[in-house]
């Protein structure tokens, strides 16, 4: 604490800020601020500060008591008593500062504010640590040369990536030596997503840099010339780049806004490329951030001067918003744009856009054949979520045919963007029509999901429910043509059961531009495959369910023979080697939930919840020119076990598995699961073993889940453990269930007997979930102690929870001896400290050993 002198500056800004303090006193000058320093400013003019006498200290404390009193006798305490600051009752004496009646309150208000201070200084500690961390790493390299830029609609970049954002960098991830310090990099970004720009190309640097030459812009990363359109199979025509103004006389970015009706595929097998772009049209907040400061690139007629025929784009890639320059030179034949166009020749956009995402895969060839998925990850940051339709039951299952549709209709009202396509089995069904008018192998963007009303109309018939409501789909071929030619086609007599305003509403049209509707159930039948890219809710302003991500960069790591380094176990089939693969820990805490009873409402703690977990690896694109066109996706799984709700070091033998993916090799891999209040580790692995490449773990849950990589196998030996000790056993108890117990009431205890364990070892303890209702509890829960004395014993306490406070029902002492086993108990409850027993009994398994790495 600082007591200042303000002489040099009486009526300044530090007088009148310190005059609103209660306890200011007009004395010698000296004054108590919360905002002052936990020190005693020393001498010098230049701080306007001075040691305090022992004088002017007692003339402090006089003035702080008189104020003190003023404010017990005219305010609730808590409201300015936080001024005292942590210290107060160490410098001053209460007995002499205030009245007895009064003492106990005060002092009350004290405790509670220096605990509120000791877990502010606390937290500002861990951010320090973050901080100097991060400094550490890029110091040494570990991290590249990025730029932070500010978004202009920052509430639409935090829906797309969330508040959570991450640099990767392969390089950071290849040293064993690093182990430690190569999981995750956290950063609350406060003006929106770090910018990666692609081959170090800044757009405003370079739009200036042509301005002052006075010349257009020519991209040397990418130039006009072949390399950049193939690398395996040339077009039989020869190829003229041109700028816009050599194809059309009005050139724009925008003609009249964006359209999926503004995209014609060209002479390129990118219908997924073109069906995602397709997608991205029908969310403004979306293509917007692909295409940032659309309006500053736009041609500017009345001042052609400023257009240097430079664009950018941005893309989602690993885990970082990637920024693309372009220039505006595209690939023509006989004066006919060869790929992507739209069908204004003077609107630009989407030709644009290929160009730029070209130059992501290395070249336009490298865009042949895709995923629509992968793209709308691209485009928007968002969570692959692949459903096969003819797997699934769909198509049987009315429920579950029911249940897909109510979660495609929510995802595309909240902006998730849809695809769907029929799977080939041999190339030569590749791109073959079907007889109802659809394309095998080919992606369709789905534009729309709604319930359609059909029957007689008018307000008497929606009164009386005349009307049924049919499941509808809409979608959009990326070549503008070839429909669906079945029922609900543009001009099926269905349309006719459909009034003039609900067709007004749905927007149809009856032309071959390669949009139209299909029941859900016609829909369900002739695909095979669908997809959801879903814009994940991490906004804390929202009426909707809202997500915390947690996302992890780790990478798999070949040493054979090695278990301590190796981390290429490969999967399940590799019992040997699979608990050597990257381990990563995260809780489930779901939101307490609100019942209401009997006009009380009550938070409830609830059981489970829904879990995403995604599991990506970086494009290999851009390695098709140097292997001929193949593309080397890892084939990649990943396993969810639940284990101890105290662990913090890698898993040693299985445990229970709650969820698994499939094997696939594609860039992500996706899992919906349901899991209950408890700690989890989740385990990704290559299908083969010894198999290296680098992963993002991205993990969405209602709270925070507190993801990390388990690096440890075991306690680490520190120069000071021969003095403190170290642990010489590890202990696994699992308490199955408890039985008979009390349903004793306290004065204020609610009438069911909700339960939780407790389980102890030394300092050391781990608290169950809470059983409702119950006097024989299954709790199924465990936690793992490391112990340097296993002499001592381990405790098991049950606690009933209720309003007021807890009550401790009974408890159970158990000397755990390190036989390297496991055996089953059952322990009778006691009163606390052995005191007698109790009703009630616990069932439970111990499990030790003396070696550390055994469970």
């Amino acid at each position: 604490m600082s007591y200042h002198h303000h002489d040099r500056n009486p009526g300044g800004r530090h007088r009148r800020r310190h005059d609103r303090s209660p306890f200011r006193q007009s004395g010698n000058g000296d004054s108590y601020s919360e905002s002052d320093s936990e020190s005693y400013s020393g001498s010098g003019s230049d701080s306007g500060s001075r040691s305090p006498s022992p004088h002017s200290k007692r003339s402090h404390q006089k003035g702080a008591g008189s104020d003190l009193l003023k404010i017990g006798s005219k305010i609730k305490f808590g409201k300015k008593l936080k001024a005292l600051g942590s210290e107060l009752e160490d410098k001053l004496n209460l007995n002499k500062l205030v009245p007895p009646e009064l003492e106990n309150k005060v002092r009350k208000q004290l405790n509670k504010h220096k605990l509120k201070r000791e877990d502010s200084d606390e937290e500002e500690a861990k951010r320090e640590q973050h901080r100097q961390r991060g400094e550490r790493r890029r110091d040494r390299g570990h991290r590249r040369q990025f730029e932070q830029e500010q978004w202009r609609d920052r509430n639409s970049a935090r829906r797309l990536t969330g508040p959570e954002h991450h640099i990767y960098d392969p390089d950071f991830l290849q040293n064993p030596e690093e182990e430690l310090e190569n999981t995750w990099v956290q950063n609350n970004m406060v003006f929106g997503p770090t910018i990666k720009y692609y081959k170090g190309q800044n757009y405003s640097d370079l739009k200036k840099e042509c301005e002052e030459k006075g010349q257009l812009f020519t991209d040397p990363e990418f130039p006009a010339a072949e390399e950049s359109l193939w690398f395996n199979q040339a077009i039989p025509a020869r190829i003229e780049w041109k700028r816009p103004r050599e194809l059309c006389d009005n050139p724009r970015l925008f003609v009249e806004g964006v359209s999926s009706n503004d995209l014609n595929q060209g002479q390129l097998g990118n219908c997924w490329f073109v069906a995602a772009v397709a997608s991205l049209t029908l969310e403004k907040d979306l293509w917007k951030e692909v295409i940032p400061d659309y309006k500053e690139q736009e041609w500017d007629t009345e001042h052609p001067e400023n257009y240097q025929g430079i664009f950018r784009f941005r893309f989602w890639r690993f885990g970082t918003w990637t920024e693309v320059v372009v220039d505006d030179l595209l690939p023509t034949i006989n004066g006919q744009l060869v790929y992507n166009r739209s069908k204004d020749q003077n609107e630009l956009w989407s030709s644009l856009l290929e160009k730029a995402y070209a130059k992501l895969a290395g070249c336009y060839e490298a865009l042949q054949g895709g995923n629509t998925l992968d793209a709308l990850v691209d485009f928007t940051g968002g969570v692959a979520e692949p459903i096969a339709l003819d797997k699934g039951g769909y198509r049987e299952d009315e429920e579950k045919k029911e249940k897909l549709f109510k979660v495609m209709h929510k995802a595309a009202e909240r902006g998730s963007l849809l695809t769907c396509s029929i799977r080939v089995t041999s190339r030569d069904e590749m791109e073959a029509s079907t007889e109802s008018g659809l394309v095998k192998g080919h992606a369709y963007s789905v534009t729309a999901v709604k319930k359609v009303k059909v029957g007689e109309s008018g307000m008497l018939s929606g009164i009386l429910g005349n009307q049924e409501k049919i499941y509808m789909i809409r979608m959009r071929n990326p070549w503008g043509q070839k429909e669906w030619r079945g029922p609900w086609s543009d001009d099926s007599p269905e349309w006719q059961q459909v009034s003039s305003s609900e067709k007004e509403k749905l927007g149809l049209v009856k032309e071959d531009d390669g949009e139209f509707w299909m029941c859900f159930d016609d829909w369900i039948t002739h695909f095979t495959d669908a997809g959801i890219c879903r814009l994940i809710n991490t906004s804390l302003l929202s009426i909707h369910k809202t997500w915390v991500e947690s996302r992890v960069f780790s990478r798999w790591r070949s040493a054979p023979g090695d278990p301590t380094h190796n981390r290429a176990g490969g999967c399940m089939n590799n019992r040997d080697t699979y608990l050597q693969n990257p381990q990563f820990t995260f809780d489930v805490v779901p939101k307490k939930s609100t019942q209401k009873t009997k006009k009380v409402l009550f938070d409830v703690d609830k059981d489970e919840d829904t879990v995403l977990i995604s599991l990506s690896q970086p494009d290999t694109r851009q390695t098709r020119k140097e292997t001929g066109g193949k593309q080397g996706n890892l084939t990649m799984g990943f396993a969810v076990y639940r284990v101890e709700l105290n662990r913090k070091y890698r898993l040693h033998t299985m445990k229970e598995k709650v969820a698994d993916s499939i094997y696939i090799n594609t860039r992500s891999n996706f899992v919906r699961t349901e899991l209950r209040r408890g700690r989890y580790v989740v385990i990704p692995t290559t299908f083969d073993k010894n198999e290296e490449g680098d992963m993002m773990l991205r993990i969405f849950t209602d709270t925070d889940n507190n993801c990390k990589e388990l690096h440890k196998d075991q306690p680490t030996a520190s120069c000071f453990s021969g003095i403190l000790g170290y642990p010489q056993a590890v202990t696994s108890v699992h308490l199955h269930s408890a039985t008979g117990l009390s349903k004793k009431q306290g004065t204020f205890s609610l009438k069911k007997t909700d339960t939780y364990a407790v389980i102890k070892s030394g300092s050391k303890s781990a608290k169950t979930r809470v059983i409702e209702d119950s006097s024989s509890p299954e709790y199924d829960e465990e936690a793992i102690f490391y112990r340097k004395d296993p002499r001592n014993p381990i405790k098991i306490q049950i606690w009933k929870k209720d309003l007021i406070r807890d009550d401790l029902l009974g408890e159970a002492t158990m000397m755990c001896e390190v036989n390297n086993s496991t055996k089953q108990h059952v322990v009778q409850l006691q009163d606390k400290d052995g005191g007698g027993d109790v009703h009630g009994s616990i069932s439970v398994s111990v499990t030790s050993h003396d070696d550390l790495t055994a469970i």
